[in-house]
């Protein structure tokens, strides 16, 4: 339950779609007193904050002490319960993070909140495969994984005859694409010693 809370409200396409009324209102604090002035951005950082919310839980969820919990707590449930298992954590969140490329229709198109997020969830997947990592190896391998059934994934929606999709969101498919790529290599490299 707790998981399809975070998938429904953090990770999903429709999370935080503002109206442009609401953030036209939003500002920054111009004086944090009467004797400062601190000089910058007059409006509101969103994707900056939408961002760290969503890298917060993220960095949570994947912290080794957490997805080794995770591992240990397989042992212990008794059937017919169902255990919650890595494997199901990993695939739960990308699924929900890559949402819009896993089966897209004539077009597809994805926001700006959600590359960033997507971006974010590279670099925790390429980070666990490539360093080393208090995690489970379990937990790594799954990355690994995920990393390769990701790619393939988004080559699919890259290759779809005839489907539209924005500049943007060509440039940032195929720049994962290529950021997958080169961790794979440089971790078949680093295993391979």
């Amino acid at each position: 339950q707790a998981l399809q809370l975070l998938r429904d409200n953090l990770f999903a396409p429709t999370a935080f779609q503002f109206s442009p009324q609401l953030l036209n209102k939003l500002q920054n604090e111009r004086f944090i007193d009467f004797n400062t002035f601190v000089p910058g951005r007059q409006d509101a950082p969103i994707h900056q904050a939408v961002l760290s919310w969503q890298r917060q839980v993220l960095d949570r969820i994947f912290l080794p002490a957490v997805l080794s919990r995770i591992q240990d707590s397989e042992l212990k449930v008794s059937p017919p319960a169902e255990p919650f298992t890595l494997g199901l954590l990993f695939t739960s969140i990308q699924d929900s993070i890559w949402a819009e490329t896993k089966a897209p229709g004539a077009s597809l198109n994805v926001n700006s909140y959600r590359r960033s997020l997507q971006r974010e969830y590279l670099r925790k997947m390429i980070g666990m495969v490539l360093r080393d990592s208090a995690a489970p190896e379990d937990a790594r391998t799954l990355a690994r994984f995920s990393l390769v059934s990701l790619r393939t994934q988004l080559q699919t929606s890259l290759s779809k005859p005839g489907i539209k999709m924005p500049l943007e969101v060509r440039a940032h498919l195929s720049e994962s694409i290529a950021r997958i790529d080169e961790a794979l290599k440089a971790n078949m490299q680093r295993t391979a010693f």
